[in-house]
C-alpha cells in the first residue's frame, strides 16, 4: 500500500516506474523472475519505501555479549531499542532524508550501503527471513498493477497509522482504469 501511495504522491517517480514496467512487461505478458530482475527502478522504489515507511519502525533486542557503541558500554542482558523511524532519516547516511527518492539506491549513488542503514527488516546478516519474499511480492503487485491499470490518488492526505502490528497508511482512495479501455 505504501509503495503505490508514495509513487502516486510523486509523479516523477511514478513516471519512471511506469516507463520501466512498460519497457519490461508488455500488456498480456507473463511476469517471471527474469522480468522481475529487470525492474531495477521498482526495486529502488521498494527500498526507498522501506526506508521512509518501515512496517516495523521500532525493534527490541537483547545484548548477548558486552558491546561498545561509541563511548557507551552495553552489558550483556541489556535490552536495546533500534529505532528505524529515526535512523532511516539520518542526514549523514541519506542525502535530503525527508525526500522520497528511489534513485538514492542506484549504483551511481548507492546511499545506505551500510548493512544497518535500513533496519525495517532487521539489520546486518540476520535480517527478516521473509524480506526477499516481501520485496518480490511488492514487485509483483506493483508491476502487474501498473502494467494493467492507470491509477489516480484520490486521498488528499495520507498519514501513518501507528498501533498494534505493522504501521500502515490511513485510508487511501485510488481511482483506476484498465489500460486499453477508452
Amino acid at each position: 500500500a505504501w509503495l503505490v501511495t508514495l509513487l502516486l504522491q510523486h509523479p516523477e517517480s511514478l513516471r519512471q516506474a511506469q516507463a520501466e514496467i512498460d519497457d519490461t512487461l508488455k500488456i498480456g505478458e507473463v511476469l517471471d523472475q527474469e522480468k522481475i530482475n529487470q525492474l531495477a527502478y521498482v526495486s529502488w522504489a521498494i527500498d526507498e519505501t522501506t526506508r521512509i515507511r518501515p512496517s516495523a519502525d521500532v525493534q527490541m533486542r537483547t545484548v548477548e555479549e558486552p558491546l561498545s557503541i561509541g563511548s557507551y558500554q552495553l552489558p550483556k542482558g541489556w535490552r536495546v531499542i533500534v529505532n528505524a523511524a529515526n535512523s532511516h532519516f539520518l542526514p549523514d547516511v541519506f542525502k535530503d532524508p525527508q525526500r522520497f527518492d528511489p534513485l538514492r539506491w542506484s549504483p551511481e549513488r548507492g546511499e545506505g550501503k551500510n548493512p544497518f542503514a535500513i533496519v525495517g527488516f532487521g539489520g546486518g546478516v540476520h535480517k527478516c527471513t521473509g524480506m526477499n519474499f516481501a520485496k518480490n511480492e511488492m514487485t509483483v503487485i506493483t508491476a502487474l498493477l501498473l502494467q494493467q491499470f492507470d491509477l489516480e490518488l484520490r486521498s488528499p492526505e495520507v498519514r501513518v497509522i501507528y498501533g498494534n502490528g505493522a504501521n500502515h497508511p490511513s485510508q487511501v482512495l485510488v481511482a483506476y482504469q484498465r489500460k486499453g479501455i477508452a
